[in-house]
């Protein structure tokens, strides 16, 4: 993960394209979240496909693209907590919690 963050960090760079602030960061997240949605109730045929704007895969990349800037923005080691947050999911996992 900190490879393709490193990666994603210098991309954005390329570009030219202006750092926005965390706030405005987040504001363009849940627009492409947004976007993520728009492909997923198309694809999934809860909207006609000829509403479909954004393409399903795209639209995936585009979250992370922007989740990858927004943590680092913030100081979030995002590998370190996924990985912290993997581990709290085995350990609920094991005590049972998501069966019913």
């Amino acid at each position: 993960m900190k490879e393709k963050t490193l990666e994603t960090l210098e991309k954005l760079k390329e570009s030219g394209a202006k750092d926005w602030e965390p706030e405005v960061r987040f504001i363009q997240l849940v627009e492409e979240i947004g976007e993520l949605a728009n492909a997923l109730l198309a694809e999934n045929g809860h909207k006609p496909q000829k509403t479909k704007i954004f393409d399903l895969g795209d639209s995936f990349a585009d979250v992370l693209f922007n989740l990858i800037i927004l943590a680092d923005k913030t100081g979030t080691d995002l590998e370190k907590e996924y990985e912290k947050m993997l581990k709290s999911l085995e350990k609920r996992i094991k005590k049972g919690e998501f069966k019913d």
